[in-house]
């Protein structure tokens, strides 16, 4: 079969799943009573489902009411079961597959269970629906023809247990590729799950370099380290340059916005589309499914039932939730999943908000820890990403890599944040761009207008701008290079820009 006709058949198969799209705007509501009974289901006849008696509950409303929420430090006992091949524990069998997350601010991994039927009906599922969008949107998108690169993570076996591996999610999802699809990816697989990231880079340069490469998909951040290394690679200045049939970049896992100059410099034409994915170890939640918009698709089935805990109730040990027909537009809301892989009522930390309600379309607006309050200033990490795109672009600057942090008061000094900033292009004054920096944050923020009002409780946030590499250098001693690993954006507290300002002072000594 030649490979035109391989593209022009898988074209004709995703067509049809449009219709599973249609069903998520047309039947929300039964997609996630199905999800849940299957949920149910699935769980009953496990130790977990025998221990609250998941066999009599029958509503939603009896699920939130006699069942606890649960986090991570509340389960990890029973999945180190899991993780041991011991059988029936949160699913049915042994689960011999496993994503780890550290999260964004905690250092201790999680080992998030990944069974079959989550990877089949969940990951999978979601990953031929947003094929199927990509070439409803973009009908000349060449995937089956030519390559498709995909940046992750490494897969490992372990030590206890050599019957079941773990990785980051993009990882295990790679590896769970179907033969027949592996022939369009670059690099070769070896190479994609190697362990060591510096090699797999040197070595994904010279091999993807001589490729056609028309779909990329991976955190933007680490993107673009193998972008640049490219261009230096082949002495040209554009990445059209070298793959001139790229038309469509698949991202997540971090604000988009501050790497979009950055994206647009090295395609240049306007050809490459960027869709944003919501797909995170617990699972595939959405995707967006209009390039006229940035807002984001929740997917309701496939294999995750969801429940949101309003922002008024976020300091709760077991808040209130809503379902899916309670949520409001514009509310900020924290949330709770179960899934076919076996997590019952599981607080994710991540927080989104609704901005369509027909279909259910969402935003993702960071982490539960990750925000800055210190001073009762509220701000969010959507706040920090728009303000700071919308400046870069004021002040043509662009961003590699940020954090921020709140400096403290200090007798009759003011508080205020600190903003650790690498840029690839620094603005012609970094004054003038902390200034309209903080204006852009006062005027999307109110409560930091607030707190900024007449500088009675906040001054003026404080930029350093650090060398280039010093995210990488800081991600790479603590062994966090690649995959899915990102860089924490805000902090309630000092402690990740103290690390990251001691190892530059370490490394420039």
């Amino acid at each position: 079969m030649t490979l035109s006709a391989t593209n022009f058949i898988v074209k004709q198969y995703l067509k049809t799943r449009q219709k599973r799209i249609q069903r998520l705007i047309e039947e929300p509501h039964l997609c996630q009573t199905n999800t849940f009974q299957e949920i149910l289901n699935t769980q009953k006849n496990t130790l977990w489902g025998e221990q609250y008696n998941l066999d009599s509950i029958k509503h939603p409303e009896n699920f939130r009411t006699r069942i606890p929420i649960h986090t991570y430090e509340d389960i990890y006992t029973w999945v180190d079961k899991m993780v041991m091949g011991q059988a029936d524990i949160l699913h049915p069998g042994i689960v011999s597959a496993y994503a780890r997350s550290s999260g964004t601010s905690n250092d201790r991994s999680k080992y998030i269970p990944l069974a079959q039927k989550m990877l089949k009906d969940g990951h999978d599922t979601a990953s031929w629906d947003l094929l199927s969008t990509i070439y409803h949107h973009l009908p000349d998108t060449k995937i089956f023809v030519h390559k498709n690169l995909i940046m992750a993570g490494s897969v490992h076996r372990f030590k206890n247990n050599t019957d079941a591996i773990y990785g980051d999610i993009s990882a295990i999802t790679l590896n769970n590729l179907p033969p027949f699809s592996r022939p369009y990816y670059t690099p070769d697989f070896e190479t994609a799950l190697l362990d060591d990231w510096e090699e797999k880079i040197d070595r994904m340069v010279k091999s993807c370099s001589k490729e056609e490469v028309t779909m990329l998909a991976g955190v933007p951040s680490w993107t673009l380290i193998l972008l640049q290394k490219i261009l230096a690679y082949k002495r040209l200045e554009t990445m059209e340059q070298v793959w001139p049939e790229a038309r469509v970049f698949i991202h997540g896992g971090v604000g988009f916005e501050p790497y979009r100059r950055s994206f647009d410099a090295l395609f240049p034409s306007g050809n490459l589309a960027y869709m944003e994915v919501y797909n995170a170890s617990e699972g595939f939640f959405a995707f967006q499914n209009d390039l006229d918009s940035d807002d984001l698709l929740l997917l309701l089935d496939h294999g995750v039932y969801y429940e949101f805990i309003p922002a008024s109730e976020f300091d709760k040990d077991q808040p209130r939730t809503f379902t899916l027909k309670e949520v409001e537009l514009g509310e900020t809301y924290a949330l709770v999943i179960s899934t076919y892989s076996g997590l019952c009522r599981y607080r994710l930390g991540d927080t989104i908000t609704f901005t369509s309600l027909e279909p259910y379309k969402i935003k993702v607006t960071g982490r539960e820890q990750q925000y800055i309050n210190a001073f009762g200033e509220e701000l969010m990490v959507q706040n920090a990403e728009s303000a700071l795109a919308k400046t870069g672009e004021k002040h043509q600057a662009i961003i590699t890599e940020y954090t921020v942090a709140p400096q403290y008061m200090e007798m009759t000094k003011q508080g205020r944040h600190q903003w650790l900033i690498e840029f690839e292009k620094e603005p012609a004054s970094l004054q003038q761009f902390a200034l309209d920096l903080d204006k852009e944050l006062q005027s999307i923020n109110s409560d930091y207008e607030a707190k900024r009002s007449y500088d009675l409780v906040m001054k003026q946030l404080l930029i350093t701008p650090l060398p280039q590499g010093s995210f990488f250098k800081w991600m790479q001693l603590k062994g966090k290079l690649g995959g899915q690993n990102k860089v924490p954006r805000l902090s309630n507290n000092r402690n990740i820009i103290e690390q990251l300002l001691k190892t530059i002072n370490k490394t420039n000594v």
